[in-house]
């Protein structure tokens, strides 16, 4: 019989799989992307929130390339949160850019440097 924590350590472990999958598909684009992020983030206050699409919109609208795979921005975010730089609050908003269909994001805060 499977218990819920192989079931758990299972999905989890097949989710950062897929996470280190797209960023390495996308790394050229991602480091580009932790660079412009940082740089942004360091102009905000402590305790700044925001949701991921507040950054992507921005960059889009710079002109910045775009990953291969709409599923890289979130890899991106996972990674920032892992970094520390950023925590998710564990509120969501729902997210304004037509192509996002008004689905719901997490809420992150910037954290202390």
């Amino acid at each position: 019989m499977t218990t819920q924590l192989e079931l758990t350590d299972s999905a989890e472990s097949r989710r950062d799989a897929g996470i280190s999958q797209v960023l390495e598909h996308n790394s050229k684009w991602a480091d580009d992307m932790a660079m412009y992020f940082r740089r942004w983030l360091s102009q905000k206050p402590d305790g700044y929130e925001f949701i991921g699409e507040t950054f992507r919109k921005e960059v889009t609208e710079m002109g910045c390339e775009q990953p291969r795979h709409h599923n890289a921005w979130g890899g991106l975010f996972i990674s920032f949160v892992r970094s520390g730089l950023i925590k998710n609050t564990g509120r969501m908003e729902k997210m304004q850019m037509k192509e996002s269909h008004a689905r719901r994001s997490f809420v992150y805060s910037k954290c202390g440097e």
